[in-house]
C-alpha cells in the first residue's frame, strides 16, 4: 500500500501558467510544489501523468494512478474555528 494521503485526482490540475494545484475547496488551491496557497488560479488542463512524475521525482508526489494521487506532507490548510 503507498504511502502518503491519497486523494482523488481530479482535485488536482495545472493552472494556466504552468502551476500543478490541488483544489481543497471551491477557491482554495495549493501549489502542489511549493505547498503555498492560492485563492485563485486560472485552469489550465487535468493534470497529465508527465507532471506528476516530475512532482514524483521532486518528492512531492509519491504515487499517482488513473484516479489517485497519494501527495507527501504539504502545509495544512488553516481553517476558521467556529467562535
Amino acid at each position: 500500500m503507498p504511502n502518503g494521503t491519497p486523494v482523488t485526482r481530479d482535485w488536482v490540475y495545472v493552472l494556466q501558467d504552468g502551476t500543478v494545484v490541488i483544489e481543497w475547496e471551491e477557491g482554495t488551491l495549493q501549489d502542489i510544489q511549493t505547498g503555498d496557497f492560492l485563492h485563485q488560479g486560472a485552469f489550465g488542463h487535468p493534470v497529465q501523468d508527465t507532471e506528476l512524475e516530475r512532482l514524483r521525482l521532486t518528492g512531492r508526489v509519491e504515487k499517482f494512478d488513473a484516479r489517485t494521487v497519494y501527495l507527501r506532507a504539504l502545509p495544512d490548510f488553516k481553517r476558521k474555528t467556529i467562535e
